[in-house]
């Protein structure tokens, strides 16, 4: 079943005759925890958030946070929105983008996952190679596109760097490359 069929599912779910007795609702007007279901919903049908993420969109829409808190009540009990699985799906995304374990940390972090669910997801997910490994794999794919030499080891220093590999590692790293491919003159 789709992601949308479930928000409809949802929606059937509801009681009937919410709202304040006798007073009815003029024609197209929609009750405001519906219309934030539909925007959570559409919200969602883009790709997969975090609590967080969800709930800023749905503030940043204007509703209550009574409305807000129902919506995610709602969406977090059908699965459609899970912290755990989202920080799993997102490590894998920036890990096959090269992004380093740390990196990946502080971006889940930021997107407001939990430690102990981070710390789940990276138990769970999968057997990754070493943070060495993975580096030198990025410093090599870019050996193999710009061919070796100190203006390539310069710019393999800035990606490390920019994909939040430790110092240390990317000396490291420079070091070995400089050795196996004999670049010895930094001069230019």
């Amino acid at each position: 079943m789709d992601e949308g069929q479930r928000l409809r599912d949802l929606e059937k779910e509801k009681p009937k005759g919410e709202g304040s007795p006798g007073k009815k609702k003029p024609r197209g007007e929609k009750d405001p925890g519906k219309r934030a279901l539909e925007a959570a919903g559409r919200y969602l049908s883009e790709r997969d958030r975090s609590c967080r993420e969800v709930r800023e969109f749905l503030e940043k829409k204007g509703f209550s946070s009574l409305v807000r808190e129902q919506v995610m009540e709602a969406l977090t009990g059908q699965g459609l929105v899970n912290d755990l699985r989202y920080a799993r799906l997102r490590m894998t995304e920036e890990a096959e983008k090269g992004r380093s374990l740390s990196g990946i940390r502080r971006l889940l972090e930021e997107k407001g996952i939990s430690r102990e669910d981070i710390d789940l997801a990276f138990e769970l997910t999968w057997d990754l190679p070493s943070e060495e490994q993975r580096a030198m794999t990025e410093a090599e794919k870019l050996i193999s596109q710009e061919g070796p030499g100190v203006k390539t080891l310069r710019k393999i220093a800035s990606r490390l760097s920019y994909r939040g590999y430790q110092q240390e590692l990317i000396y490291e790293i420079l070091e070995k490359l400089a050795d196996t491919y004999g670049i010895y003159d930094f001069s230019s």
